[in-house]
């Protein structure tokens, strides 16, 4: 769903940020392949890294950021804390 949805908001013009729910909480070689398959078959301008629940700590926030980056060079990462 994130694949077509991503890709149809794209054809409409619009600015895809990519927003995957409780990913601060998800294992993180999910939220890497995840964010990998969406990037890969859909249109992602950036990625939000979520913490819906507020328990992401600094250094959580930190190593996660990092490992997107890494995994992902040129696409923005954003962050929502709740």
């Amino acid at each position: 769903m994130s694949v077509e949805v991503s890709n149809f908001a794209h054809e409409l013009g619009l600015k895809v940020s990519f927003f995957p729910a409780d990913g601060s909480r998800a294992d993180l070689d999910y939220l890497l392949n995840f964010i990998g398959e969406a990037n890969e078959k859909g249109h992602i301008d950036s990625v939000t890294l979520v913490d819906t629940f507020g328990v992401l700590s600094p250094e959580g926030a930190a190593h996660r950021v990092h490992a997107i980056r890494n995994r992902f060079p040129g696409l923005p990462v954003e962050c929502h804390k709740r």
